[in-house]
């Protein structure tokens, strides 16, 4: 898998997750914003933030796994 496409897989996981983990990983990930940035622009502590970003993080591989699970099982049919 190239660079290119572990990108795009990332990009497409990411709406399929839960909005308050798709929302914080866009701010960090596209935006680039800083834990205080992004406490502030959804109103939450500098914790909190740290706190879903690594849940956010751990549904995005989740959810990589699982497609990657599909894929090599519809390729193996």
């Amino acid at each position: 898998i190239t660079a290119m496409e572990a990108c795009n897989k990332i990009a497409e996981a990411i709406p399929k997750l839960n909005k308050n983990y798709s929302d914080i990983l866009y701010l960090k990930i596209q935006m680039k914003y800083s834990y205080d940035d992004i406490s502030k622009i959804l109103g939450i502590s500098k914790e909190n933030v740290k706190m879903r970003l690594s849940r956010a993080r751990k549904a995005l591989k989740e959810q990589l796994l699982k497609e990657e699970y599909y894929y090599e099982r519809q390729y193996q049919k």
